[in-house]
């Protein structure tokens, strides 16, 4: 055996255990939005590329602790009040939690980069050397920092899906809901339409612009409106409240 081959042996007996690395693709799919996944992207994508990352050995579920709910560190926060805003909230914190999953991804490449480079470095210079003075400890403990930072990333990632996965089953438990506002605010327009149009059939439309003639026809229309104007104002106070909250839970 070659002192190259001796020293390549050494290294690698002296960095087992570092990671337990898994094959995950790294893409960006039709919405500009980063993905990883332990599968092949779909066929449309026309780029990807495989990314060294470890699989989490550990998988993070909400735990009760007291009266609260934990994803490892994070307390979950109580879902109560308006469903309109619970809804816009959860899928908030969908998006901002996606964000945050990316970012701890790419923070963990970087060291994951950052701790090859350094075996690499390490390698060059023991063959540069041809072994003397070579210790497989001391390649071990070259690394230490770099595995408690992918481990640290490791349990940050697997606490972002515990959070992720909590609020999708709790946007699912909400999903009748959705259809609810999305209902109301229609059943709230047809009505407004549909009183709107009857005071229309029922006492005409007044037309007259500027200085206006108070006489019979006049005072007519005012007592005919009248009978409908409080009906409106009411509904039309209920149709922007049932659009504010139809609003707030689309386009996500």
């Amino acid at each position: 055996m070659t002192v190259r081959n001796i020293i390549i042996l050494l290294v690698l007996t002296g960095l087992s255990g570092i990671t337990h690395a898994g094959k995950v693709y790294k893409w960006i799919d039709e919405n500009g939005a980063t993905q990883y996944s332990q599968k092949p992207p779909p066929k449309s994508v026309n780029t990807s590329s495989e990314v060294d990352v470890s699989q989490h050995a550990n998988i993070m579920k909400p735990e009760k602790r007291g009266k609260d709910y934990y994803c490892g560190d994070y307390r979950l926060s109580k879902v109560q009040g308006n469903p309109a805003r619970i809804i816009t909230r959860l899928q908030e914190n969908l998006i901002n939690w996606q964000r945050e999953k990316d970012q701890q991804y790419e923070r963990r490449l970087n060291v994951t980069k950052q701790m090859n480079q350094a075996i690499n470095r390490q390698l060059d210079q023991r063959i540069r050397n041809n072994g003397r003075n070579y210790s497989s400890s001391s390649s071990s403990s070259y690394t230490d920092r770099h595995k408690k930072e992918l481990r640290r990333y490791d349990r940050a990632i697997a606490q972002i899906d515990c959070k992720i996965k909590w609020n999708q089953a709790k946007l699912e438990e909400y999903a009748d809901e959705k259809k609810t506002i999305a209902a109301k605010y229609e059943s709230s327009r047809n009505m407004l339409n549909d009183l709107q149009e009857q005071k229309i059939a029922t006492c005409g439309v007044d037309n007259r612009e500027g200085v206006i003639v108070v006489d019979d026809q006049y005072r007519a229309y005012q007592r005919c409106s009248r009978q409908f104007d409080r009906q409106i104002k009411q509904l039309q106070r209920t149709s922007k409240k049932a659009e504010r909250d139809y609003e707030s839970i689309q386009g996500w």
